[in-house]
């Protein structure tokens, strides 16, 4: 009842993309002013508000299912009804016919009445047991509906605790970078001031 999501895959590109705007920024060309308008930040956004909506479009898909098919028994379930009440009708006023005809010699006896008592009996018992079944049927629907009306709430909420673990990833992976890059140019700069004031030395 829920989207796939690859939060994996969300994740490696969220690395990738924050320490792409890391080195960047490191080298002295930033991306974006603040960190929530780097590139990488937009993307993570954008994907899980599609992961958010398709997932909200295929509960609401479930649940029109769902609700249609609990509709439908639920019809069925009033067809038993009607069905067990007319058959318990008709045993009750056929048990005293035959209760009467039979203390009569069985020669005599109506053997259509004992006929019809008996196949009523079995309906009585055959509707009993789809009306059984279907009682079942309806509590797993209701069931699946309780589910579905459940995860309207926690699914969004584990996509954006989602989107909260990507942007974080992100966030490190950029820090990592802007800090390597700058150090590997403070390192430069310094490595030739050192060489310069050598070379100087040496002039002398």
């Amino acid at each position: 009842m829920t989207a796939r999501v690859d939060t994996a895959g969300v994740t490696r590109r969220a690395r990738r993309e924050g320490r792409r705007a890391g080195r960047a920024d490191g080298l002295g060309y930033p991306l974006a002013e603040r960190l929530e308008l780097l590139p990488g930040r937009r993307w993570i956004k954008e994907r899980y508000d599609e992961f958010i909506g398709e997932a909200e479009r295929q509960l609401v898909a479930t649940r029109r299912a769902l609700s249609e098919e609990l509709e439908v028994q639920r019809e069925r379930q009033r067809e038993l009804d009607e069905e067990l009440a007319r058959e318990t009708a008709l045993i009750a006023e056929l048990e005293p016919l035959r209760a009467e005809d039979g203390t009569r010699p069985r020669y005599q006896q109506n053997l259509s009445l004992e006929y019809k008592l008996a196949s009523a009996r079995e309906r009585l018992n055959a509707t009993t047991r789809l009306r059984r079944e279907l009682a079942q049927r309806l509590r797993r629907l209701a069931e699946q509906l309780a589910e579905v009306d459940h995860e309207f709430t926690a699914w969004p909420a584990r996509l954006h605790e989602g989107r909260d673990c990507a942007e974080h990833e992100h966030d490190i992976a950029y820090r990592r970078a802007q800090h390597r890059w700058w150090l590997a140019i403070v390192r430069r700069m310094f490595g030739l001031l050192g060489v310069r004031a050598a070379t100087g030395r040496a002039g002398v």
